[in-house]
Protein backbone atom coordinates (compact mmCIF):
# COMPACT_ATOMS: atom_id res chain seq x y z
CA UNK A 1 0.00 0.00 0.00
CA UNK A 2 3.28 2.62 0.92
CA UNK A 3 3.64 2.28 -2.83
CA UNK A 4 0.70 4.22 -3.59
CA UNK A 5 0.80 6.83 -1.07
CA UNK A 6 0.65 10.05 -3.10
CA UNK A 7 4.27 11.08 -1.98
CA UNK A 8 5.54 7.93 -2.66
CA UNK A 9 3.42 7.44 -6.66
CA UNK A 10 4.36 11.41 -6.87
CA UNK A 11 8.33 9.99 -7.68
CA UNK A 12 9.55 13.38 -6.17
CA UNK A 13 13.23 12.50 -6.49
CA UNK A 14 12.75 11.82 -10.18
CA UNK A 15 11.35 15.37 -10.46
CA UNK A 16 15.06 16.44 -11.16
CA UNK A 17 14.71 14.66 -14.47
CA UNK A 18 12.48 17.29 -15.80
CA UNK A 19 14.31 20.44 -14.00
CA UNK A 20 17.81 18.99 -15.47
CA UNK A 21 16.63 18.36 -18.58
CA UNK A 22 14.54 21.95 -19.37
CA UNK A 23 16.98 23.57 -17.81
CA UNK A 24 19.77 22.63 -20.01
CA UNK A 25 16.92 23.62 -23.22
CA UNK A 26 16.68 26.94 -21.48
CA UNK A 27 20.39 27.18 -20.66
CA UNK A 28 21.15 26.89 -24.73
CA UNK A 29 18.25 28.86 -25.73
CA UNK A 30 19.69 31.82 -23.73
CA UNK A 31 22.98 31.50 -25.57
CA UNK A 32 21.83 31.30 -28.50
CA UNK A 33 19.93 35.17 -27.81
CA UNK A 34 16.65 33.62 -26.91
CA UNK A 35 15.70 35.39 -23.77
CA UNK A 36 12.49 35.00 -21.71
CA UNK A 37 12.06 34.90 -17.75
CA UNK A 38 8.61 34.04 -18.47
CA UNK A 39 8.54 31.50 -20.79
CA UNK A 40 11.67 29.85 -19.06
CA UNK A 41 9.12 29.90 -15.91
CA UNK A 42 6.44 28.70 -17.61
CA UNK A 43 8.08 25.61 -19.22
CA UNK A 44 9.78 24.99 -15.96
CA UNK A 45 6.21 24.24 -14.56
CA UNK A 46 4.54 22.11 -17.09
CA UNK A 47 7.45 19.87 -17.56
CA UNK A 48 7.11 19.57 -13.21
CA UNK A 49 3.45 19.04 -13.51
CA UNK A 50 4.16 16.82 -16.56
CA UNK A 51 6.32 14.59 -14.73
CA UNK A 52 3.97 14.37 -11.69
CA UNK A 53 1.66 13.15 -14.08
CA UNK A 54 3.10 10.52 -15.67
CA UNK A 55 4.65 9.36 -12.06
CA UNK A 56 0.71 9.56 -10.79
CA UNK A 57 -0.33 7.10 -13.65
CA UNK A 58 2.39 4.96 -13.70
CA UNK A 59 0.94 2.38 -11.40
CA UNK A 60 -2.69 2.39 -12.78
CA UNK A 61 -2.24 -1.13 -14.59
CA UNK A 62 -1.40 -2.53 -11.66
CA UNK A 63 -5.36 -2.99 -10.59
CA UNK A 64 -5.34 -5.49 -13.14
CA UNK A 65 -2.21 -7.79 -12.76
CA UNK A 66 -1.91 -7.68 -8.97
CA UNK A 67 -4.06 -8.51 -5.83
CA UNK A 68 -4.73 -5.34 -4.20
CA UNK A 69 -6.93 -4.55 -0.85
CA UNK A 70 -9.87 -1.73 -1.77
CA UNK A 71 -7.68 0.70 -0.45
CA UNK A 72 -4.46 0.27 -2.56
CA UNK A 73 -7.22 0.25 -5.97
CA UNK A 74 -8.80 3.18 -4.25
CA UNK A 75 -5.66 5.34 -4.04
CA UNK A 76 -4.56 4.08 -7.58
CA UNK A 77 -7.30 5.66 -9.32
CA UNK A 78 -6.96 8.65 -6.84
CA UNK A 79 -3.85 9.23 -8.48
CA UNK A 80 -5.01 8.47 -12.15
CA UNK A 81 -6.99 11.55 -12.00
CA UNK A 82 -4.43 13.35 -10.35
CA UNK A 83 -2.35 12.38 -13.27
CA UNK A 84 -4.56 13.32 -15.67
CA UNK A 85 -5.19 16.55 -13.80
CA UNK A 86 -1.56 17.65 -14.37
CA UNK A 87 -1.43 16.68 -17.59
CA UNK A 88 -4.50 18.73 -18.41
CA UNK A 89 -2.57 21.66 -16.54
CA UNK A 90 0.68 20.97 -18.21
CA UNK A 91 -1.13 21.13 -21.64
CA UNK A 92 -3.23 24.61 -20.76
CA UNK A 93 0.94 26.21 -20.42
CA UNK A 94 2.14 24.45 -23.44
CA UNK A 95 -0.44 25.60 -25.21
CA UNK A 96 0.03 29.21 -24.16
CA UNK A 97 3.67 28.12 -25.19
CA UNK A 98 2.09 26.91 -28.84
CA UNK A 99 0.64 30.42 -29.60
CA UNK A 100 4.14 32.19 -28.89
CA UNK A 101 5.77 29.62 -31.03
CA UNK A 102 4.23 27.57 -33.54
CA UNK A 103 2.78 24.35 -34.60
CA UNK A 104 5.91 22.35 -34.43
CA UNK A 105 6.11 22.79 -30.63
CA UNK A 106 2.70 21.82 -30.56
CA UNK A 107 3.45 18.55 -32.67
CA UNK A 108 6.46 17.61 -30.11
CA UNK A 109 4.06 18.35 -27.01
CA UNK A 110 1.21 15.83 -28.40
CA UNK A 111 3.99 13.37 -29.16
CA UNK A 112 5.95 13.88 -25.36
CA UNK A 113 2.32 13.57 -23.58
CA UNK A 114 1.43 10.43 -25.94
CA UNK A 115 4.66 9.15 -24.62
CA UNK A 116 4.10 9.86 -20.77
CA UNK A 117 0.59 7.85 -21.22
CA UNK A 118 1.09 4.67 -22.96
CA UNK A 119 3.95 4.25 -20.82
CA UNK A 120 1.74 2.04 -18.84
CA UNK A 121 -1.68 2.58 -20.55
CA UNK A 122 -3.15 -0.31 -23.11
CA UNK A 123 -2.57 -1.13 -25.96
CA UNK A 124 0.90 -0.13 -26.12
CA UNK A 125 2.70 -0.12 -22.40
CA UNK A 126 5.72 0.11 -23.35
CA UNK A 127 7.19 -0.17 -20.29
CA UNK A 128 5.59 -4.11 -19.71
CA UNK A 129 7.74 -4.94 -23.28
CA UNK A 130 11.23 -4.06 -21.88
CA UNK A 131 11.45 -0.80 -23.87
CA UNK A 132 11.05 1.87 -20.67
CA UNK A 133 15.00 2.86 -21.25
CA UNK A 134 14.27 3.62 -24.67
CA UNK A 135 10.41 5.81 -24.07
CA UNK A 136 12.39 7.86 -21.27
CA UNK A 137 15.49 8.52 -23.59
CA UNK A 138 13.46 9.65 -25.63
CA UNK A 139 10.39 11.45 -24.27
CA UNK A 140 11.59 12.22 -21.07
CA UNK A 141 15.56 13.31 -22.38
CA UNK A 142 15.84 14.06 -26.38
CA UNK A 143 12.30 15.49 -26.52
CA UNK A 144 12.17 17.66 -23.57
CA UNK A 145 15.52 19.63 -23.89
CA UNK A 146 14.42 19.86 -27.38
CA UNK A 147 10.66 20.85 -26.57
CA UNK A 148 12.70 24.11 -24.06
CA UNK A 149 14.75 24.66 -26.70
CA UNK A 150 11.95 25.05 -29.50
CA UNK A 151 9.50 26.74 -26.78
CA UNK A 152 11.76 29.57 -25.78
CA UNK A 153 12.03 30.27 -29.56
CA UNK A 154 14.96 27.69 -31.10
CA UNK A 155 14.53 26.39 -34.19
CA UNK A 156 15.66 22.91 -35.55
CA UNK A 157 19.32 22.48 -34.20
CA UNK A 158 21.51 19.26 -34.66
CA UNK A 159 23.41 20.88 -32.28
CA UNK A 160 20.89 20.78 -29.51
CA UNK A 161 20.01 17.34 -30.71
CA UNK A 162 23.49 16.08 -30.03
CA UNK A 163 24.14 18.16 -26.72
CA UNK A 164 21.01 16.34 -25.08
CA UNK A 165 22.20 12.91 -25.17
CA UNK A 166 24.16 12.73 -22.05
CA UNK A 167 21.49 13.84 -19.52
CA UNK A 168 19.22 11.61 -21.64
CA UNK A 169 21.68 8.73 -20.75
CA UNK A 170 21.27 9.51 -17.43
CA UNK A 171 16.89 9.74 -17.26
CA UNK A 172 17.00 6.42 -18.73
CA UNK A 173 19.91 5.29 -16.09
CA UNK A 174 17.43 6.46 -13.30
CA UNK A 175 14.56 4.56 -14.68
CA UNK A 176 16.80 1.17 -14.64
CA UNK A 177 17.54 2.33 -10.99
CA UNK A 178 14.12 1.92 -10.11
CA UNK A 179 13.94 -1.63 -12.54
CA UNK A 180 16.85 -2.66 -10.09
CA UNK A 181 15.21 -1.74 -7.14
CA UNK A 182 12.35 -3.59 -7.77
CA UNK A 183 13.49 -6.76 -9.90
CA UNK A 184 12.14 -9.25 -7.61
CA UNK A 185 8.36 -7.93 -7.06
CA UNK A 186 8.18 -7.35 -10.83
CA UNK A 187 9.42 -10.91 -11.45
CA UNK A 188 7.03 -12.26 -9.41
CA UNK A 189 3.99 -10.35 -10.42
CA UNK A 190 5.49 -11.13 -14.22
CA UNK A 191 5.97 -7.23 -14.96
CA UNK A 192 8.28 -7.66 -18.50
CA UNK A 193 10.79 -4.98 -17.89
CA UNK A 194 13.86 -4.40 -19.22
CA UNK A 195 15.55 -5.57 -16.26
CA UNK A 196 12.89 -8.67 -15.97
CA UNK A 197 13.52 -9.69 -19.36
CA UNK A 198 17.30 -9.50 -19.64
CA UNK A 199 18.08 -11.01 -16.08
CA UNK A 200 19.15 -9.14 -12.88
CA UNK A 201 23.15 -9.93 -13.78
CA UNK A 202 22.92 -8.21 -16.81
CA UNK A 203 20.42 -5.26 -15.87
CA UNK A 204 24.04 -4.73 -13.58
CA UNK A 205 26.04 -4.88 -16.05
CA UNK A 206 23.59 -2.10 -18.40
CA UNK A 207 23.71 0.04 -14.88
CA UNK A 208 27.16 0.35 -15.31
CA UNK A 209 27.63 1.19 -18.72
CA UNK A 210 24.93 3.64 -18.49
CA UNK A 211 26.62 5.54 -15.79
CA UNK A 212 30.13 5.53 -17.80
CA UNK A 213 27.86 6.75 -20.94
CA UNK A 214 27.32 10.38 -20.49
CA UNK A 215 31.07 10.74 -19.60
CA UNK A 216 31.92 9.17 -22.67
CA UNK A 217 29.53 11.47 -24.25
CA UNK A 218 30.99 14.61 -23.04
CA UNK A 219 34.25 13.50 -24.08
CA UNK A 220 33.29 12.45 -27.67
CA UNK A 221 31.06 15.65 -28.18
CA UNK A 222 34.49 18.17 -26.63
CA UNK A 223 34.10 19.64 -30.08
CA UNK A 224 30.40 21.43 -28.93
CA UNK A 225 31.49 21.50 -24.97
CA UNK A 226 33.96 24.13 -24.80
CA UNK A 227 34.51 23.24 -20.84
CA UNK A 228 33.96 19.51 -20.98
CA UNK A 229 36.34 18.48 -18.36
CA UNK A 230 34.06 20.20 -15.76
CA UNK A 231 31.84 17.58 -15.58
CA UNK A 232 34.44 15.08 -14.11
CA UNK A 233 33.34 15.96 -10.90
CA UNK A 234 30.25 13.99 -10.72
CA UNK A 235 32.21 10.80 -10.72
CA UNK A 236 32.73 11.23 -6.98
CA UNK A 237 28.73 11.14 -7.29
CA UNK A 238 28.78 7.78 -8.96
CA UNK A 239 30.05 6.11 -5.61
CA UNK A 240 26.97 6.08 -3.98
CA UNK A 241 24.36 4.14 -6.64
CA UNK A 242 27.02 1.78 -7.46
CA UNK A 243 27.52 0.78 -4.28
CA UNK A 244 23.59 0.14 -3.93
CA UNK A 245 22.78 -1.39 -6.56
CA UNK A 246 25.15 -4.05 -5.29
CA UNK A 247 23.18 -4.97 -2.65
CA UNK A 248 20.89 -7.86 -1.80
CA UNK A 249 17.17 -7.55 -2.55
CA UNK A 250 15.39 -5.75 -0.28
CA UNK A 251 18.18 -3.28 1.15
CA UNK A 252 18.44 -1.31 -2.73
CA UNK A 253 15.46 1.05 -1.96
CA UNK A 254 18.04 4.22 -1.66
CA UNK A 255 19.24 3.63 -5.06
CA UNK A 256 16.61 5.47 -7.23
CA UNK A 257 17.44 8.97 -5.10
CA UNK A 258 20.92 8.53 -4.72
CA UNK A 259 21.18 7.78 -9.09
CA UNK A 260 18.75 10.98 -8.80
CA UNK A 261 21.52 13.06 -6.71
CA UNK A 262 24.10 11.64 -9.60
CA UNK A 263 21.64 12.97 -12.32
CA UNK A 264 21.51 16.65 -10.55
CA UNK A 265 25.00 16.90 -9.76
CA UNK A 266 25.99 15.86 -13.63
CA UNK A 267 23.28 17.97 -14.55
CA UNK A 268 24.19 20.94 -13.18
CA UNK A 269 27.69 20.41 -14.22
CA UNK A 270 26.93 19.94 -17.35
CA UNK A 271 25.18 23.04 -17.28
CA UNK A 272 28.36 25.28 -16.98
CA UNK A 273 30.27 22.96 -19.20
CA UNK A 274 28.01 23.91 -22.27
Amino acid sequence: MDKYLLKRAARPFSLIVALVVCGLGIRLSWQAGYQDIGRALAIFFAAVIAQIGVNLINDHRDIETHSLTDQAKHAIKRNLWLGVGCFVAAAGLGLWLVWLTGWQLFLLGVIGLAGGWFYTAKPIAYKHRGLGLVGVFIFTGVMMVYGAWMAMGGDWSLRVFLLSLPVSLIASLILLANEIRDYEDDKTKQIGTLSVRIGLLPARILFVILAIAPFAAVFSLYELIPRFWMVLPALILLIAPLKEFLKPEGQRQKLPPVTGRFFAGFGLLYWFAV
